[in-house]
């Protein structure tokens, strides 16, 4: 998971907690989880508020929300310093709530192992764009990301903005918009800062990369 990645499951992860604290009274401190290595021993930071964490390791910030950390498929590093730290995917977890946060992955069989592990999802966040035959073992199509997390929701991520790869900027919203086609979950395509509300499965969004498209 990037960094960029790793800020939206931050604002999550913020919102939760704030939510738990308003709600109850807990007084709570953010502490931001990174993955195993990530945190060098020479730029070791004084501090409590950072963790590193492996594969299937959890924190629990705050009485009732659990911040599992998952495995990912994707290289890590740039340049001369390639896999010297561990690619994770996040899961956070209330009794009332579970959502998961894939990062960078290409497909695999740790996706059914994790929906078998937590019985399915509220909402699941995918990265399905900038994908290649080449690159596919770090980076899933559409199609692929549809399978095994027994979400209710699928939130396609990582779409609907510049590309890195050789399809169009709309194809992977297209592709797994057709996936998606008689599917047990939702698919929410909202735009950028609409809400996505759990609670309302008759929520409607519009396909509005194809309005996009049509006024180009």
């Amino acid at each position: 998971m990037n960094l960029f990645e790793s800020l939206l499951a931050l604002t999550f992860v913020a919102a939760a907690l704030l939510k738990l604290s308003n709600r109850f009274g807990i007084p709570y401190e953010l502490r931001i989880q990174r993955d195993l290595g990530a945190v060098r021993p020479q730029s070791q930071p004084q501090t409590d508020r950072i963790h590193e964490g492996d594969w299937n390791d959890a924190l629990e910030p705050v009485p009732g929300l659990l911040i599992h950390v998952l495995p990912a498929r994707h290289y890590s590093g740039r340049m001369l310093t390639g896999n010297k730290t561990l690619w994770v995917a996040f899961a956070l977890e209330t009794s009332q709530r579970r959502l998961f946060f894939s990062g960078d992955s290409g497909y695999g069989p740790h996706f059914r192992e994790i929906g078998e592990r937590f019985g399915g999802f509220d909402l699941v966040a995918l990265d399905m764009g900038q994908y290649d035959k080449r690159w596919a073992n770090i980076h899933m199509f559409s199609e692929q990301a549809a399978q095994d997390l027994r979400a209710k929701a699928l939130l396609p991520a990582q779409v609907g903005r510049f590309t890195i790869a050789a399809h169009g900027w709309d194809e992977p919203l297209n592709q797994i918009d057709r996936a998606s086609q008689g599917r047990p979950y939702r698919l929410p395509t909202p735009n950028i800062g609409a809400l996505v509300l759990l609670d309302d499965e008759t929520q409607q969004f519009p396909r509005w990369w194809k309005r996009a498209v049509s006024k180009a």
